[in-house]
């Protein structure tokens, strides 16, 4: 339950769209320490955004299932422990610590990155979509600093969902961030992986 754990710090709090905040927090029996994503239920309701939760949930699964049959393995996507909700919220419980997302380290440096970090956050970034679409045909459809998230080990992740979708050669969503979305995205062309990878640059 969420009384289990402690808070110690919120990392990252969405902007824009549903209220979205990540926790760094610490069970009160073990010690341990792990990441907890909390959704407000009655914005969820409100935006009527049930089917999108559902199909979030499912994508984890189904991911996770998959990677683990396949001998997938990377850092870059998190392991989703449980999901559980209080009167209020939804919870996921992630393994690992989530310290930031990529855009407030970079502006923590003056808003650059050395080219030997960068280029590991890059590889974190392949290795993670790597994964998705060998394992399930996933689009990730979201990618933009914001939603990179760096670990306590020092690895950048991806565990933001919400516009993910399998490749069923049907998907013409507009969606995600203006200043990282593929041509054909702005066409209404069907979607592939390849607006992953432009995302990327």
């Amino acid at each position: 339950s969420r009384e289990s754990f402690g808070l110690i710090a919120c990392v990252h709090r969405a902007k824009e769209g549903l209220p979205r905040a990540m926790h760094r927090v610490v069970h009160h029996t073990t010690g341990k320490s792990y990441t907890l994503v909390e959704e407000g239920i009655a914005a969820i309701v409100d935006a009527r955004e049930q089917e999108r939760v559902g199909r979030e949930i499912r994508l984890w699964h189904n991911l996770s299932t998959a990677m683990a049959e396949q001998g997938l393995q990377t850092a870059s996507i998190p392991t989703l422990l449980r999901r559980f909700q209080t009167e209020s919220t939804l919870c996921y419980l992630y393994r690992g610590q989530i310290c930031c997302d990529l855009m407030s380290a970079v502006s923590s440096l003056g808003g650059r990155l050395d080219e030997r970090s960068l280029c590991f956050v890059i590889a974190c970034i392949v290795q993670a979509l790597d994964a998705m679409q060998r394992s399930i045909l996933l689009l990730y459809r979201n990618l933009v600093p914001e939603n990179v998230y760096l670990t306590s080990s020092g690895y950048a992740v991806l565990m933001d969902f919400r516009y993910a979708r399998r490749d069923d050669g049907s998907s013409r969503t507009l969606c995600g961030s203006p200043h990282y979305l593929a041509p054909e995205v702005v066409r209404g062309a069907v979607q592939t992986s390849a607006i992953d990878w432009w995302s990327l640059g």
